[in-house]
């Protein structure tokens, strides 16, 4: 008795507390409805750390701009008001074919649009959440709310519609950490927001079904709204092609493996799809009452990683396939051992990958998947033993796993294999054909086997594709090697994946950013403005390619190829690939870099100081500094890629043109070269870390793969050489090829040392800071105590190579002349200079060739 009239108590208790909540909400929110602004709530409660990823507004058209209400008792939620109203670009989203975002009306104090954002967190911060709110006390956001739009990614974002008491509801659960989209996703805030532009539609399903799970109060992570999202009928609109359906519509909500249900039925009624010239027989078939999707699946990936070390591979294995996949496409999922009987998985995947390491065979799991392949299942198997329900499996008759292989067009690719190969033409299941795609080199064993049937494929794979050399126990040798043919091994990967009809086409280019001006000082900005402004007409400075124009922080100027809004702002700002705080602690000079430009994306950052750098002073360095560049160029116009962890910068530079490094200018490209490298070296623990100079320009690791490269350009005004070098290497983008912090990884295995990982925004800081010193000390030394700290970094020390435009003679190496260009010495002892804009370095057959442009 005791016992209830306590639970009774506390029940009563939180009625009241919630009702007083939702009471103090409704008063603050209601009257700000109706305003051309946004509401963006956030919660308060002490989830970290689970939200300690940042959230991205990449989808919001205008910065937010925030002032705060004056509610701050409140230990729940952070209430804000946004200025002006934040629009979402819905062109790169997905809608249920049905949807319709812009034909109802948008009145906010009636029916309004809501952004969610969620961000996944991992397993470990996955098993604290489960900890904090009891299943039965979880409210899924799609038990109120239909989602109209979404995308997938990090933040998952979706868009709903609503009222203000929903909404005020929702807040309140939100707020009480009841509110769930899925076990594997944290809700980080909700924003009323307007939408604009058409999202995807996929024409081929006019409703799909979620799968809910009761026992956890969310959606199963293998059904989740990320992908599957479906409508009921009264969201139907008018505007819509006509079609007519003559049937009792029914929501379904599956329930997870108690198979309850709920169902909403609509009365009988025509209604207006978008299926106009379609034959809806053949794009719908009607059971038992109910509209069922074609056959097509969903885009779900799922990876099945084993028990041991299932999150670790599962992670790795998702790292992968980013790289390989179009991500706008699919979302992926981890399937656990599990919920391989549990959850009804096989009809809502477009391909299933196994990356088990686990010895034993698990009979049971590879009956399971022998059935999905069986009845239609696309899969991809990384040495599991699934492989032997399909092809014979047998031990390798060699010993050594370190070998070359080929496979259709790629020959002699370095690779690992695992101690088995397969035997051609062995399937153990009837009516289907399997075909070595790739062998050894060294006794033509299988490697690579695709097995067909008429209604699947499976792809089988021996080899550790599936691992970045720096995630394997290798000799530095071995090391080399891998990382040489790393751009094959991704380019066999995505052959395989598109085999397996996933598409891996190019991700679409990011759109465009703003840039923003960002200085050491408020002196520094002052300086720059007043030039920039003596510079600009109307505000605005024509360059060759490329127009900056100043404007505020709340301007909607969109950015394009070629004109750029640079905002000069006071404001504090979180970038999507920059942290500004690691760059000021990281430079050290007095005037380079002092004054920074920063976007996240834009085509290239050497054409930016073309209008305004002519009316820089000398005490103004002004760098330019991208996340990702969309066509960045290289010496001779080539292109270098720049994906996410590469750092890509260009700095301006002003040499007197009677000074020592005016008269020797080409040595610029050797200062930024050295600076790059020495930014690194300096670090503790890193003096030996084999990064050499390769001439003319580029960064290398030992005298096997480039890691970056720089490129010059000069123009002289009066008797000062204006000078923009633009510089990029990889510092944490393990591919294409290699990058810094691999080489510090695979330096760590083999010494048993600890250096820490490097920033892209550190080393642009440190090699940056490092050009101002190589510069004064060559203005004041002279280019021969340059040279010496030069020779220690560089491959060619004495080096006897071959001369193209000498007709092949050989040639011995001396050292840069005195302009910078390469000395060599002929056998007969005559000396001679080569130019770098007239040939190029082939190390890899010590020949210098005649640059072909």
């Amino acid at each position: 008795m005791i016992v209830f009239i306590g639970f009774m108590y506390f029940e009563i208790i939180q009625w009241l507390s919630q009702k007083y909540r939702l009471s103090r909400y409704s008063k603050m929110i209601r009257p700000c409805l109706g305003r051309a602004n946004s509401i963006l709530v956030q919660s308060l409660r002490p989830l970290a750390p689970l939200t300690n990823a940042p959230v991205s507004h990449s989808q919001v058209k205008v910065p937010l701009q925030y002032q705060k209400m004056l509610f701050l008792d409140d230990d729940y939620l952070d209430i804000r008001i946004v200025e002006p109203k934040q629009t979402v670009n819905l062109e790169s989203w997905s809608a249920d074919s049905v949807l319709s975002l812009t034909d109802r009306p948008t009145n906010l104090g009636d029916d309004f649009l809501v952004l969610l954002q969620a961000i996944t967190i991992n397993e470990v911060d996955l098993t604290h959440k489960l900890l904090e709110i009891p299943n039965g006390y979880k409210i899924h956001v799609f038990q109120d709310f239909y989602p109209l739009a979404w995308k997938a990614g990090n933040p998952y974002e979706v868009i709903f519609r609503t009222t203000a008491t929903k909404f005020i509801k929702m807040m309140d659960d939100f707020g009480q950490g009841k509110l769930t989209i899925g076990d594997d996703l944290e809700l980080v805030s909700l924003t009323t927001v307007k939408a604009e532009g058409r999202p995807f539609t996929p024409s081929t399903e006019s409703h799909r079904i979620f799968d809910f799970d009761t026992s956890s109060g969310s959606l199963s992570n293998l059904d989740s709204s990320k992908s599957q999202i479906m409508k009921p009928e009264n969201e139907l609109t008018q505007n819509q092609d006509e079609a007519t359906v003559n049937s009792s519509q029914t929501v379904e909500f599956y329930l997870g493996p108690k198979v309850k249900r709920l169902e909403t039925t609509t009365s009988k009624k025509e209604v207006k799809t978008h299926h106009d010239n379609l034959n809806a027989q053949e794009d719908e078939k009607i059971i038992e009452g109910k509209i069922q999707p074609k056959t097509i699946k969903p885009p779900n990936i799922l990876v099945f990683t084993g028990v041991t070390d299932a999150d670790k591979r599962y992670l790795e294995i998702k790292d992968l396939l980013d790289q390989c996949i179009n991500r706008d496409a699919y979302t992926m999922y981890h399937l656990k051992q599990d919920q391989l009987l549990s959850t009804p998985w096989m009809d809502n995947v477009v391909l299933l990958v196994l990356a088990c390491d686990d010895a034993a065979q698990n009979t049971d799991s590879d009956n399971i998947f022998c059935n999905f392949f069986q009845k239609g299942g696309n899969i991809l198997s990384f040495r599991s033993s699934f492989e032997n329900c399909l092809i014979d499996v047998l031990p390798s008759s060699s010993q050594n796993v370190n070998i070359q292989f080929s496979y259709k067009n790629w020959k002699d690719i370095c690779g690992v294999s695992s101690k088995f190969h397969y035997r051609r033409d062995s399937q153990k299941i009837s009516d289907v054909v399997s075909q070595i795609l790739g062998e050894n080199d060294e006794n033509n064993e299988g490697l690579i086997a695709l097995v067909t049937s008429d209604k699947s494929k499976s792809v089988l794979v021996q080899l550790y594709l599936d691992k970045d050399p720096v995630n394997l126990s290798l000799t530095s040798s071995d090391f080399k090697s891998l990382k040489q043919s790393n751009k094959s091994r991704m380019e066999i990967l995505q052959d395989i994946i598109m085999m397996l009809d996933v598409n891996c086409s190019s991700d679409t280019l990011p759109d465009l950013t703003p840039a923003y001006l960002l200085t050491s000082s408020k002196n520094f900005k002052d300086s720059f403005l007043k030039c920039f402004e003596r510079a600009a007409k109307n505000k605005s400075v024509k360059g060759k390619s490329v127009t900056l124009q100043l404007v505020g922080d709340e301007s909607t100027l969109k950015p394009t190829d070629t004109h750029l809004p640079l905002i000069a702002t006071s404001k504090t700002r979180e970038f999507k690939y920059f942290a500004s705080d690691v760059y000021w602690k990281n430079l050290t000079s007095s005037c380079l870099g002092q004054v920074l430009i920063y976007t996240d994306v834009i085509p290239t950052t050497m054409s930016l100081f073309d209008g305004f750098m002519f009316s820089v002073p000398e005490n103004i360095g002004a760098v330019a500094i991208a996340g990702r560049q969309t066509s960045g160029r290289g010496r001779g116009g080539n292109s270098w890629l720049s994906p996410v962890g590469c750092a890509m910068f260009s700095v301006h530079v002003q040499i007197d043109k009677d000074s020592g490094l005016g008269g020797k200018i080409t040595f610029l490209q050797h200062i930024m070269s050295l600076a790059v490298v020495q930014s690194v070296r300096s670090l503790p623990g890193c003096g030996d870390l084999p990064l050499k100079l390769k001439w003319p320009n580029d960064i290398y690791y030992e005298r096997s793969i480039k890691l970056g490269g720089v490129i010059v350009n000069c123009s002289v005004v009066g008797s000062t050489i204006h000078a923009v070098i633009g510089c990029g290497f990889n510092v944490s983008n393990s591919n294409p090829t290699i990058c810094i912090n691999d080489i510090i990884s695979q330096y760590n295995k083999e010494h048993k040392t600890t250096i820490s990982m490097c920033q892209p925004e550190q080393l642009i800081a440190r090699t940056i800071s490092n050009t101002e010193k190589l510069i004064d000390l060559f203005q004041s030394q002279g280019h021969q105590t340059f040279c010496e700290l030069y020779y220690k970094n560089w491959i060619h020390g004495s080096e006897r190579v071959q001369v193209e435009s000498l007709d092949f003679s050989q040639v011995t190496v001396n050292g840069l002349d005195e302009f910078g260009f390469l000395e060599v010495r002929k056998d007969d002892g005559s000396v001679f200079s080569l130019q770098p804009d007239g040939n190029s370095f082939d190390i890899m057959h010590n020949l210098i060739a005649i640059k072909k442009l």
